[in-house]
């Protein structure tokens, strides 16, 4: 299922989260999406490793439909990428090992609050410049 799809058929909550991080993420250059590990997950073209995954939280085993997590990660190879995972402001998420950060979103306000520091964080997660 291409990630469109299945964006498309999540929650309208989850979807109006979905929709525009998955254009932030995209928008950062030299990004694709797939389905990797049953959920929309992004890729940096010019290593071919996966760096971003959503996810999506679940109570007692079935989908809530309220809010994601974005979560930042090192593709599945813990030594894949050589730069040093930047540190992240308590106030967008957690950094929770050398190779893995959490953000959560709430909802669309939520992201949008946070949107811009979202953007500059995974250019930094990437080794990117502003």
């Amino acid at each position: 299922m291409p990630v469109a799809a299945a964006i498309a058929a999540l929650p309208e909550a989850q979807r109006a989260i979905a929709e525009p991080l998955a254009a932030l993420l995209l928008g950062v250059g030299g990004v694709v999406a797939a389905i990797k590990w049953n959920s929309p997950s992004f890729q940096e073209v010019r290593s071919g490793l996966f760096f971003a995954t959503f996810q999506f939280p679940v109570k007692k085993g079935q989908p809530t439909g309220v809010g994601l997590r974005l979560v930042l990660h090192r593709d599945a190879k813990k030594l894949a990428f050589t730069t040093a995972s930047p540190p992240i402001a308590a106030t967008l998420g957690e950094l929770l090992g050398a190779d893995r950060a959490l953000i959560p979103l709430a909802d669309a306000a939520d992201f949008a609050a946070k949107e811009q520091e979202i953007a500059a964080y995974v250019r930094a997660w990437l080794g990117l410049s502003a």
